[in-house]
């Protein structure tokens, strides 16, 4: 679960607030549906867990091929599944993490994953939910399009 502040530029007139706040949630409900469908799978991959600053794995470290490469954590995976994704053992974390519950309001909206892979370790929920400031850029260009598109279609029909 995260969360995504966006600061109003100022407040609507009364007469457009009903329609505010209809396109508010629309707007919201969209983001979030962009960062499960866009934004999520890349949480999963061995380049985002570089940018995010996710904590080397043991082994992360040691020299690829070394002995003590292949007898760390990172190696046994590489070995025995066949990559280095974070986050990833034998993919139930990715599956589960296809699933997500959207709830959104006028103020803001909630992506939940239930993802029971991730409840033993706490620092892989601190990991998963680390959002790039590239990716925040992203988001608040796609709340301001559907803001704008849901804003102008609440209006006609007022």
């Amino acid at each position: 679960m995260f969360a995504i502040q966006i600061k109003e530029r100022k407040k609507p007139v009364r007469k457009l607030l009903k329609a505010h706040n209809a396109a508010s949630k629309t707007a919201y409900r969209e983001t979030a549906m962009h960062f499960h469908k866009h934004m999520t799978p890349d949480r999963f991959t061995y380049q985002h867990g570089r940018e995010a600053g996710y904590e080397p794995r043991k082994g992360d470290t040691a020299p690829y091929g070394s002995k003590e490469y292949w007898r760390s954590y990172a190696g046994r995976k590489k070995k025995t599944k066949g990559h280095r994704d974070p986050l990833v053992w034998e993919g139930v974390s990715r599956a589960q993490a296809r699933r997500a519950q959207v709830t959104s309001t006028s103020k803001q909206a909630r992506l939940r994953y239930r993802i029971r892979a991730f409840t033993w370790h706490p620092k892989y929920k601190v990991e998963f939910v680390k959002i790039l400031p590239r990716e925040l850029i992203k988001l608040g260009r796609v709340f301001d399009a559907m803001y704008n598109k849901a804003f102008a279609a609440e209006k006609r029909k007022t």
